[in-house]
Parts: structure tokens; sequence; C-alpha cells
């Protein structure tokens, strides 16, 4: 059961990782104080990014629950916050406040669970005498 665990892990902390990079990326070179992609056209590959940020954010979400990612269920609201902040719309002000902590957040649980020892790491404590 644990090396399910782990794989699910990994796969989190991937998902994690590059979802971050490409949501980043997304708010850099197409969202501005008119919203997300309020200028249009934009080339394809926007879309892709935002595709694949989006997919990255939902698998990373999905798997976390049965993963023995530390704080595993931190990360689904994170994600979701994040996603409806950018959906949503926000000024140059939240950028900073509210979306950076939440982004280095994520992107420091990824990359500890990408480094971490296999094994469970839910707060349940093993019983004794058994």
């Amino acid at each position: 059961m644990t090396n399910t665990k782990d794989k699910r892990r990994l796969v989190v902390s991937v998902c994690a990782i590059l979802g971050i990079a490409c949501y980043v990326l997304c708010g850099l070179r197409h969202f501005c104080k008119h919203g997300h992609m309020a200028h249009p056209p934009y080339v394809t590959y926007h879309y892709a990014n935002d595709l694949l940020w989006f997919m990255c954010f939902a698998a990373a979400g999905v798997f976390s629950v049965r993963s023995n990612l530390r704080m595993r269920v931190v990360l689904p609201p994170t994600l979701m916050l994040l996603t409806l902040s950018l959906v949503l719309g926000r000024t140059l002000h939240e950028i900073f406040v509210i979306e950076l902590p939440l982004v280095v957040l994520v992107a420091v649980l990824g990359i500890v669970g990408l480094f971490s020892k296999s094994g469970d790491h839910s707060k349940e404590k093993p019983e004794k005498g058994s």
C-alpha cells in the first residue's frame, strides 16, 4: 500500500511543480488589470499553457488526498483558491498579497514531496503492543 502512496506522492509533486510553473507563466504572459486573457487573439500555446496548469492542479488535488504527501489536506483547497483567483479575476495588489504565499506553499510542497523518504506521513500513530 505504501508503494502506491509513494507513487501518488511523486505524481502530485510533479504535477504541483509543473502546474505552478505554468500558472506563473500564465500570470506573466496574458494577464493584465483587465483580467485573464482580456485582449484576444492569443497564440495556441497560451491556451495549451492554461489547459496544462489547470489539468496539473486538478490531478495534484485529486491524487494528493490518497497519497502520503506531507500536508496533503492543505493542497487541494490551496490549488482551488489559486484557480478561482485567476478565473474570477484579481487586481495587481492581490497577486502579491494573496497568491504569492500560496504559490510558494504549493511549490515547496511539491519539492518536499519529490525528495521526502517513502512512508506514511499521516498523523495517526501506530498502536502500542500490536
